[in-house]
């Protein structure tokens, strides 16, 4: 089947990523071809597809995407990650639908009800929950957040989760952890010392998926994971800036062998398709086409920003996310129409760019009082509309965040980005000041839209 550029990056998803025939946006705020006049700040919930990445895409449209051209994407995938051929990558169409095969998988090789245990539903893909309950597996969530949002203590999480593992393991159900690094405001939960402590106790009766959707973790953080045994779900679509719709499931040797005794579950027919899985797992249950175009082309957009964001220096890209981040506090606290999300340190083993939060979480205020859910969600739309400094900008998507004053609130994001760094710092990038300058004038956006809204 012949089709566009712009046709093949809506299709081999679903519905959210079809552009409005009206706005010719998706449900992400995103159009299908690059937007030039964006100033785009919002790769905590999608990226419209850059130029350079377009042309990439464009080159590669009506090429066919064969088993090789899909291995090869795969090996690129595990460069960039920094880890051997014995891991094995499975492509997915998002996310969502990457945490429905883990679950799948480790249902069928568990024989058990499982019993899933995530936290905060409303901090990761909005269909991530759903897609971890199917038949004969449960869910338990845990709150992040306390009622007015501020961050709960890390050991009454930790020692929830503890809770209710073991009183699923009691039950004699098999338990999935879903350990969340980073979430839509870039917290972390579980403590990796709590999962290491149940695994510890019940050797044989956890599995520790890690839900990496955002994708901003440095290869050091990823491998760790990978050398524990750990499920890795990325996307290519948050940090990276890859159009919407691109996941992948990391998993390590252990597990793939485990999982390669069985065929691929019928439950993921309906998504999966047979070039998504590498040699050695029976696809023969699937009843799709080989190829997901789509999503190959989806993909190839997020190599693309990879391979420019892998070439700039480690310690330069900390130092950036550093003065970004601090940039943004700062104009946070000096202004009554913000207040800043609270959200713990990021807990890493190495100072790699990771251990910097990128991604900045704030809630409005007009004349001392919260705005509403509605009303915050009316500023992040009128920002992607041509604003008074003549600009346009996307931010990430409102997140609930509990209560100030009784009223329920959202809070807006400004996210750094692997374009974004590559903006800052590549030889013929804009320079550090000019990017972050784009997220002082965001700020001064949204001032002007409180007071006068």
């Amino acid at each position: 089947m012949k089709l566009t550029t712009s046709q093949w990056l809506a299709a081999g998803g679903d519905r959210r990523i079809v552009p409005d025939p009206v706005t010719g946006r998706n449900q992400y705020g995103c159009t299908v071809q690059p937007d030039g006049n964006l100033i785009a700040l919002g790769s905590s919930t999608a990226s419209v597809i850059s130029a350079d990445a377009w042309d990439e895409v464009n080159r590669l449209a009506n090429q066919i995407s064969d088993e090789q051209a899909w291995n090869d994407m795969r090996q690129q995938l595990r460069n960039f990650v920094g880890v051997n051929d014995d891991v094995d990558v499975v492509f997915a169409a998002s996310g969502t639908d990457a945490h429905h095969i883990v679950a799948q998988y480790v249902q069928a090789v568990n024989q058990q009800v499982l019993a899933t245990i995530m936290v905060a539903p409303e901090e990761t893909g909005s269909g991530v929950a759903a897609a971890l309950v199917h038949d004969r597996l449960l869910l338990a969530t845990v709150a992040l957040r306390e009622q007015n949002g501020h961050p709960r203590d890390s050991a009454l999480i930790d020692a929830d989760i503890d809770a209710a593992a073991s009183a699923a393991i009691a039950q004699q159900q098999h338990v999935l952890i879903n350990l969340i690094d980073v979430s839509k405001t870039g917290m972390m939960a579980p403590s990796l010392a709590c999962v290491a402590s149940l695994q510890a106790r019940y050797p044989e009766q956890i599995t520790v998926l890690v839900d990496a959707s955002q994708f901003r973790l440095a290869p050091a953080t990823l491998q760790s994971y990978l050398q524990k045994d750990y499920v890795v779900v990325v996307t290519g679509s948050k940090f990276i800036t890859g159009p919407c719709f691109s996941g992948a499931i990391l998993i390590p040797q252990n597990v793939a062998q485990q999982w390669q005794r069985f065929p691929v579950p019928v439950g993921l027919q309906a998504t999966s398709h047979p070039l998504d899985w590498p040699r050695g797992f029976d696809v023969s249950g699937l009843n799709q086409p080989a190829s997901n175009h789509g999503l190959y082309l989806r993909w190839r957009a997020a190599l693309y920003e990879m391979h420019a964001f892998a070439k700039l220096d480690s310690g330069e890209v900390l130092a950036f996310f550093a003065n970004f981040s601090a940039a943004i506090h700062s104009k946070l606290v000096q202004h009554a129409e913000f207040e800043l999300l609270a959200v713990p340190k990021l807990q890493r083993d190495c100072a790699a760019w990771d251990s910097e939060q990128t991604i900045l979480s704030f809630v409005l205020y007009r004349d001392a009082q919260p705005l509403t859910q509605a009303q915050t969600l009316s500023i992040y739309k009128q920002l992607s509309e041509t604003c008074s400094s003549g600009l346009r900008f996307q931010l990430g998507q409102p997140v609930p965040c509990g209560l100030r004053d009784d009223v329920a609130v959202s809070a807006l994001r400004i996210s750094a980005s692997a374009r974004l760094a590559v903006a800052a710092l590549a030889s013929d990038g804009l320079g550090r000041d000019a990017v972050i300058s784009w997220a002082m004038l965001a700020l001064d956006e949204i001032i002007k839209l409180v007071n006068n809204s």
